[in-house]
């Protein structure tokens, strides 16, 4: 998957490098690039966003200068390149060929999109040639992160509800820093994986491992009690997934042991979401089972609906990526009050918005995902703390494309982001694997 390095390139000078200067400074600023961004809102305002993408140039320049300074150019190969190159290049076309009918929403959505393609990158980058300290340090800043950040939402929720930071007045039904619940679900759908893997690799073997699980436990309880039912269907899956990895991965002592540890978070979770919440979350999040009545999908089948007409009527490159809000009207079929921004489904609206074409360029990278991340993974074999990293990351993409069907986080910058990184993290299975063939003393 990765082409190896030239022979030239020293593995131990390598390793020493990776975690000194412009890298760890990179290293450092792009976690904290991560934790800062859902911290502003979800990073949706102008301001936010484009802050990010400052950034994340910087970090660019900060991996460029280290690498030249070491004379040290590793590039980590990944196919999920090729798609994301190919649509950056597509959503050009859009706009310079006169396909978008919106070319300000266009390009606003192409400058998201190269957010996320260098996040992706420097992600990819920095990881792959990063020690195993590193790793150990990302996990346990991942569950430091989403243990406080849900102790501070669930703190939110029971003091100040419809306010944001117990000052910022709300319009919709929000939770944590966020203004959409679901949106905050999104984001834990990501950390609780990387951050429930490193405590299964690294720690329980802590004297704060007690403290650790408590931590964790936090922050299950932050996504139920943020009342998202895409988020519960989310992590269902995402536990159903990682079961059945961990059958398939482990041995037979461990793997028992393991399973009933996850049942059991997920039932303390539970039991600590029917004592303290009041009494009408937990029916809302039950009422996932009743998928076809109308009050609990609302007029999201109907918007799923004009989407796809949209799709029909503009079946070879769509409408323009970042569209949607500007065509629906034209669309809608039904009565509304409210302004539909976004498809709440973010898998008909790129159909929508990039047409076939945008269509088998995400069914290509989605095979790749699906082929790196786990594929290539398995026959990797399962030990030491990167690797269950990245398997908690694998499992955090596949939660949100599950949540995808029913919501947009796709479009939130900072969830974006998230995505971006975990889906890069995933994918370096196989060439980590493939480093450490070359050098087994690569730590």
């Amino acid at each position: 998957m990765t082409p190896p390095p030239q022979n030239s390139v020293d593995h131990a000078d390598m390793r020493r490098h990776a975690d000194s200067g412009f890298f760890r400074w990179s290293r450092l600023l792009l976690v904290g690039l991560l934790f800062c961004a859902p911290l502003a809102f979800g990073s949706v305002e102008p301001w936010a966003w484009g802050t990010m993408a400052a950034v994340t140039a910087i970090i660019l320049l900060l991996w460029t200068a280290g690498s030249i300074r070491k004379r040290l150019l590793v590039v980590a190969w990944s196919w999920l390149y090729v798609p994301g190159i190919v649509l950056f290049g597509f959503v050009l076309l859009q706009l310079h060929g006169h396909l978008s009918v919106d070319p300000a929403s266009t390009s606003e959505a192409a400058l998201k999109l190269v957010l996320c393609l260098l996040v992706f990158f420097l992600t990819t980058q920095l990881y792959y040639i990063a020690p195993d300290k590193a790793w150990d340090r990302l996990g346990l800043s991942v569950l430091l992160y989403s243990s406080l950040l849900g102790l501070l939402a669930i703190l939110q929720f029971f003091s100040a509800p419809g306010l944001i930071y117990w000052f910022v007045p709300s319009a919709n039904v929000n939770f944590g820093p966020y203004v959409n619940r679901d949106h905050f679900a999104g984001l834990f759908e990501m950390l609780i994986p990387i951050a429930g893997t490193y405590y299964i690799s690294a720690g329980r073997k802590s004297p704060f491992s007690l403290l650790w699980a408590f931590g964790l436990l936090i922050a299950v309880a932050s996504l139920l009690f943020a009342g998202s039912r895409g988020g519960l269907l989310a992590l269902t899956s995402e536990l159903l997934l990682l079961v059945a990895i961990i059958m398939v991965r482990t041995r037979d002592r461990r793997r028992v042991g393991l399973i009933w540890g996850a049942g059991g978070l997920c039932l303390a979770a539970v039991a600590f979401l029917l004592l303290m919440a009041p009494r009408e979350l937990p029916a809302r999040l039950a009422s996932v089972v009743r998928f076809r009545d109308a009050t609990v999908t609302g007029d999201r089948p109907k918007v799923t609906h004009d989407s796809l007409r949209i799709f029909r009527d503009h079946l070879a490159t769509g409408t323009g990526l970042g569209t949607f809000e500007a065509v629906y009207p034209q669309y809608q079929s039904f009565v509304s009050d409210k302004t539909w921004t976004y498809a709440h489904n973010d898998y008909v609206q790129f159909l929508a918005e990039t047409g076939l074409t945008g269509g088998m360029l995400a069914l290509l990278g989605l095979w790749i995902f699906l082929r790196e991340a786990f594929w290539v993974s398995l026959r990797c074999g399962l030990s030491g703390t990167p690797a269950w990293i990245q398997l908690g990351a694998s499992v955090g993409c596949c939660g949100l494309l599950v949540h995808s069907f029913v919501d947009f986080n796709l479009h939130i910058p900072a969830n974006a982001a998230w995505f971006s990184a975990c889906a890069a993290l995933a994918i370096l299975a196989g060439p980590l694997a493939k480093r450490s063939a070359r050098d087994p003393d690569a730590t």
